[in-house]
């Protein structure tokens, strides 16, 4: 199989190249996957700025790199390797986690007296503030 292409186009390539890999490695051909790898991570580490999508494969490619390098007991450029790729999920889920935190952590409201009388108390409700849905 060849890397095709339209030139100029490195999306399109960095989609072949991680479909190829995909394809050697569920065939079982690790060693026919692994410089596919290489060149698709090469790709992305060259390419500034980074999208979350382009971490993400990156962090892939670097995974898949350093399982094989585990395979063949090359243990200190696989343990480089998957470092790396954990560094950037770890990177990635650490401002998502951010984002959520911000979004979940607000201050109540205060209840006010307005808000307060609009509550009606019952016998399995008690008397207790909340936002009016608006409608």
């Amino acid at each position: 199989m060849r890397e095709q292409a339209a030139p100029g186009d490195p999306a399109a390539l960095l989609r072949t190249l991680s479909a190829l890999a995909d394809v050697w490695g569920q065939v079982g051909d690790h060693d026919g996957a692994a410089p596919l790898h290489e060149r698709a991570a090469a790709m992305l580490e060259r390419s500034e700025p980074q999208s979350a999508a382009q971490a993400e494969a990156l962090a892939g490619h670097l995974n898949e790199l350093g399982l094989w390098h585990l395979q063949h007991r090359e243990y200190d450029g696989a343990g480089r390797l998957l470092q790396r790729s954990l560094a950037i999920v770890q990177a990635r889920d650490a401002g998502s986690l951010e984002t959520t935190r911000a979004a979940t952590t607000r201050r109540p409201r205060r209840c006010t007296a307005a808000r307060w009388r609009s509550t009606r108390p019952t016998a399995k409700r008690p008397r207790r503030c909340w936002a009016r849905p608006r409608g």
